[in-house]
């Protein structure tokens, strides 16, 4: 995870989630901590070696996710900076919206 390159896309802010969250999941693809971040790659029980390895990516994914926000949305995800798949959630449970389904508008 030696690679420092930033995202080429505009930080999340109040009106972009949708197109940050795609982009964002991109990029953390490219850094390989999509599965961590996501949620898919839980911390190894195995060695101290192995756990160290998953927490410094979750570390790095952290890292990534906070540098590519603007400092209104830093708030968010204010005391869990070294936790990224909590960053992920909590930034997802503020922006999106949460609407009925078109299956509900029927009944309009």
């Amino acid at each position: 995870m030696s690679d420092t390159s930033k995202p080429l896309f505009p930080r999340l802010n109040e009106h972009n989630y949708k197109r940050w969250r795609g982009d964002m999941t991109a990029f953390l693809m490219t850094k390989q901590v999509w599965g961590l971040v996501s949620g898919k790659d839980k911390p190894p029980a195995t060695t101290e070696t192995m756990f160290i390895a998953w927490r410094n990516s979750n570390w790095s994914a952290a890292g990534h996710i906070y540098a590519a926000l603007e400092d209104s949305q830093k708030i968010h995800v204010s005391g869990m900076e070294t936790d990224s798949v909590g960053m992920w959630a909590k930034l997802k449970e503020v922006h999106q919206q949460k609407v009925p389904g078109t299956r509900f508008n029927a009944y309009d």
